[in-house]
């Protein structure tokens, strides 16, 4: 019986971060097929198409440069350490956290398998570029963070408290 709970909860799971890539790559599908740009905040936010070469942030900032090959397997190593964190947690706000993580890191894993580079459209002026799978990421590790930050704080209120 608990079998069957897990593989149903894993399924849908899987649905979820199928649905978010889903997404993901069928606006930039629209973006790519028609060209579309367009203004948000006059020049400092834009919705444009953007070529990024680089694929990693880590490695673009260290101006390390990589084959791409690599780069997909590299992917492939960081979905699989995703995959294993998983279950390491027993907060549903961070399962789901981590559901959006992965959905990112697939949601990449894919530009780079299909375009040899990523897809980013929402452009902050001379900032940066974005595209809804950095968003996913953005905040699946910003909850996680946020996780660890107030089990710190109850695991240092517990000592107190002794």
């Amino acid at each position: 019986m608990t079998l069957h709970w897990d593989i149903k909860k894993h399924f849908v799971i899987f649905v979820i971060v199928a649905v978010l890539v889903t997404l993901d790559h069928l606006i930039k599908l629209v973006l790519l097929k028609i060209k579309f740009e367009t203004s948000v905040i006059g020049d400092l936010v834009l919705i444009k198409h953007r070529r990024n070469l680089s694929q990693n942030g880590i490695l673009n900032f260290l101006n390390i440069e990589t084959s791409r090959l690599s780069m997909i397997v590299f992917k492939v190593i960081i979905i699989a350490a995703i995959i294993c964190c998983y279950n390491l947690f027993k907060s549903q706000t961070a399962k789901k956290a981590y559901t959006l993580i992965a959905a990112g890191a697939v949601s990449n894993l894919l530009d780079s398998v299909f375009y040899g580079y990523t897809l980013d459209y929402i452009h902050f002026h001379k900032i940066v570029t974005y595209d809804l799978k950095d968003y996913y990421v953005d905040t699946g590790v910003s909850v996680i963070i946020l996780l660890i930050f107030l089990s710190e704080i109850k695991k240092s209120k517990e000592k107190k408290d002794r």
